[in-house]
């Protein structure tokens, strides 16, 4: 299980997130305060030659988003601004061949498009060895290919006139008896909130309704069979869920919770506290709630709901 692969993943997404949420002064990252792209969706995650994943992003704040998408075996980082480091005719005459199925990086616009792997499973290996000996830049991880050919989704995406880069890993394999194929996004039901020890859901037709300033623990609907158990070049291992929380208003006391198998008690990893505004905020009433689930094998999910605020009675 590749940890450090999945990390920078997770980092480069929060990175340009909180660039996104940022203007002059420095909100809290999970405060949603304008337009933000949270996450970015690959169904599934890891592709069988000739299979195909749907690629969705989940975008918050904006009224008419544009988002366009695009592929590459071999991305820069930051310093590249996420460029792609070998064009394709490099991919089409010399990784692939004159004879194999020729590929185009660009995957089209919209909210939701698809990506076919586009590799015979037999030229993974020939095509990771050709991409290690490619110079890159700096700030750019090195390509290991031990699960498989880690390639990159971009998504670039015009959210109200403000420009935002995010980068989704998706894994190519062999093979679908490879032991890292089937990996399946984390099931997020929804979300719930605890008031009296009894929990709500957060229906944004119908919003539970809390207070002004009442503190309460906002709940991600997770079934404990998310968390999947699989074979990896290390044995038998459970995957990690990394539950990450957004808000329109209030204070969360933590913005992001992890649930590792042995060392923290799942149900306790689904709980966050939050705070609702004090009296005087300039709200309009209903406060949005986001979670987003990440395995560290790839799996994204989400879930989003809605409170009513109310005045003291």
């Amino acid at each position: 299980m590749n940890i450090r692969k999945i990390l920078y993943g997770v980092a480069v997404l929060a990175a340009l997130a909180l660039l996104a949420a940022c203007g002059d002064s420095f909100d809290p990252f999970s405060e949603i305060t304008g337009p933000r792209l949270l996450a970015v969706r690959a169904t599934p995650s890891t592709l069988a030659p000739g299979q195909t994943t749907e690629l969705d992003a989940l975008v918050v704040g904006a009224e008419a988003p544009i988002l366009r998408w695009r592929w590459c075996p071999l991305i820069g980082g930051p310093s590249t601004s996420f460029e792609c480091l070998i064009d394709e005719d490099t991919v089409n005459d010399t990784l692939i061949g004159p004879s194999g199925p020729q590929v185009s990086y660009d995957l089209g616009e919209g909210p939701v498009v698809e990506f076919t792997h586009p590799l015979p499973g037999d030229s993974i290996g020939t095509v990771c060895e050709q991409l290690a000996a490619v110079e890159l830049p700096d700030q750019t991880s090195t390509i290991d290919c031990s699960q498989g050919l880690p390639i990159s989704v971009v998504v670039d995406a015009q959210l109200d006139g403000r420009s935002v880069v995010a980068v989704k890993e998706v894994l190519l394999l062999e093979a679908d008896e490879s032991p890292f194929f089937g990996n399946r996004n984390p099931t997020v039901l929804g979300i719930s909130i605890r008031i009296d020890g009894e929990l709500f859901a957060l229906d944004p037709d119908s919003p539970p309704a809390v207070e002004e300033d009442a503190t309460r623990d906002f709940v991600a609907d997770i079934p404990e069979e998310a968390s999947e158990t699989f074979v990896d070049v290390d044995g038998t291992a459970r995957e990690r869920l990394i539950m990450s929380w957004f808000i329109t208003a209030g204070e969360l006391d933590s913005e992001r919770e992890t649930f590792i198998d042995g060392e923290r008690d799942f149900d306790e990893a689904r709980d966050v506290e939050w705070t609702a505004p004090p009296p005087g905020d300039a709200l309009d009433g209903t406060i949005d709630v986001y979670v987003v689930v990440r395995d560290d094998r790839g799996g994204v999910n989400w879930a989003q709901g809605s409170v009513a605020l109310e005045g003291p009675q």
